[in-house]
């Protein structure tokens, strides 16, 4: 209860009204009470903490009673939204992609189990003469329905970010978007591809290679085309030469297990059996 002759109270600035009934002895606590009621999506919508004299609800009565009755009734419709969970559904994404701020935490994606393909991850290459960066192509089991979610979302954020940063409002049509078929692609990749989708994501950053248990990798035949890893990458836009699309950033690699080599290269320990005791010295020379 508000001791104080004021309060403060969560005015909307779409509605012009106080909403959600808060009124809380300071502005710390009327913010931890929208909080509480919508969660992050609180600063998804133009709220302010106003210091008030009295319960919003009186303030919100003497508005006119034309206004009264159409801004209540956005006010109630916010409401019902946020309570409701409906500003997930496909009927208010307009709505939400307007206001929504993109941040990197939407467009970044940490992966489930995933395999390594083209690895070039401890050294930068050059390619067709371009600037010298780290690159992997990652390939994506089918089955692998969450990190595939998770990676629709972040281009569809990554998407939103470019039309309103570098495409003039408007999402191109015809975009270059990264995620591509192995199946379709098969024929030339190798069977490796075969039941997965694959993206490749690069960096002029060296990524930060870890084990199992987050210890750093330091020995570069540990990680390579072949292996099984975690990987954490982002989704970004890009205006390039007139080329418009979303390509991947590679962060971090987290290697989850060995696998069979891509590209016809076999391990040392596979090359070869034990040596016995013999130091074979038969001369076959002579």
């Amino acid at each position: 209860m508000v001791s104080k002759d004021y309060g403060y109270g969560i005015f909307s600035t779409v509605s012009k009204l106080y909403v959600f009934g808060i009124y809380e002895p300071s502005k710390r606590k009327a913010w931890q009470k929208l909080w509480d009621k919508i969660g992050s999506d609180a600063r998804k919508w133009r709220f302010e903490a106003r210091r008030i004299k009295t319960h919003p609800n009186e303030i919100n009565k003497k508005q006119p009673k034309q206004k009264v009755r159409l801004m209540g009734d956005i006010a109630d419709y916010h409401v019902d939204q946020f309570t409701s969970g409906k500003w997930g559904s496909s009927n208010n994404k307009k709505r939400r992609d307007s206001t929504m701020a993109i941040t990197n935490t939407d467009t970044k994606v940490i992966t489930g189990k995933v395999r390594l393909s083209f690895a070039n991850v401890w050294e930068p290459k050059s390619i067709n003469g371009g600037d010298a960066k780290y690159s992997t192509s990652i390939l994506i089991p089918k089955t692998d329905k969450n990190t595939m979610k998770k990676i629709k979302a972040a281009v569809e954020a990554a998407k939103e970010l470019g039309k309103n940063e570098k495409w003039g409002g408007k999402i191109p049509k015809n975009i270059h978007t990264p995620v591509r078929d192995g199946d379709e692609e098969a024929d030339e990749k190798g069977e490796a591809y075969e039941g997965h989708y694959f993206l490749n994501a690069s960096s002029k950053n060296k990524p930060g290679i870890v084990d199992r248990n987050r210890e750093e990798i330091i020995d570069t035949t540990e990680v390579y085309s072949g292996c099984y890893v975690r990987v954490s990458i982002n989704f970004y836009p890009f205006d390039t030469n007139g080329n418009k699309g979303v390509a991947v950033g590679l962060n971090n690699i987290q290697k989850w297990e060995d696998g069979d080599f891509l590209g016809g290269r076999s391990r040392a320990e596979d090359d070869f059996d034990d040596l016995d005791g013999d130091d074979g010295e038969d001369d076959f020379l002579n």
